[in-house]
Parts: structure tokens; C-alpha cells; sequence
């Protein structure tokens, strides 16, 4: 994955694109390699996984409500994202479609 530190810092602006607007288009941001750097969904769920699994780290470490609390988050968010993924993939043309002109310039 490219910009993988950036994409973990724009998390909540990929998150709000995909879930919160239900935009169907794929997320881009300006990265030192291009301004129109794409984040697509499957990266978005990675990085999901990624911050789940540390919080849950955290978690068994250390146990308490706050971190309790932040998995329960976390998790469900996880669901949600990899829902708007699958429906995403099964049923927007439209963004499969950009996602084989990404795949294909790689």
C-alpha cells in the first residue's frame, strides 16, 4: 500500500466519504506523488483492521472502559466499512470501474 502513513492519518476523511456522505466515487488526496492519490475502500478496511488490532492490543495489556469502549467503536466501524466495501464491489459499476483504471497504471 502507497502513503500508508497517510492514509492512517486521513482515516476519518475516508471514513466520512465512504460512510458518513455514502459517496460511491473512490476518496483521493494530494500525496508527494500525485494530487490525485487514491484511497480505495480495501485500503480503507486495512487500515481499519489496523487500528482495531492495536487497540485491541492495548486492550488485553491493559484492560479498562475507555478501551472497552474505543474496540466496541473501532469493531463496529470495521463492520460498517467492510458492508459499504462489499456493497461497493457487488453493486457499483461505476467504482469498479475506477478501480481497474487504478490497478491498471500501477
Amino acid at each position: 500500500m502507497k502513503c500508508s502513513e497517510a492514509k492512517l492519518f486521513l482515516r476519518p476523511s475516508a471514513i466520512e466519504h465512504y460512510i458518513t456522505e455514502g459517496k460511491t466515487s473512490i476518496y483521493r488526496f494530494m500525496s508527494l506523488w500525485s494530487d490525485e492519490e487514491p484511497y480505495p475502500i480495501s485500503e480503507l478496511v486495512e487500515i481499519q483492521k489496523q487500528v482495531t488490532g492495536e487497540i485491541k492490543a492495548d486492550y488485553n495489556q491493559a484492560p479498562s472502559e475507555q478501551l472497552e469502549r474505543a474496540l466496541k467503536r473501532a469493531e463496529n466501524l470495521l463492520t460498517r466499512i467492510q458492508h459499504k466495501e462489499r456493497e461497493l464491489m457487488n453493486g457499483n459499476s461505476k467504482y469498479r470501474a475506477e478501480l481497474s483504471q487504478i490497478k491498471n497504471v500501477e
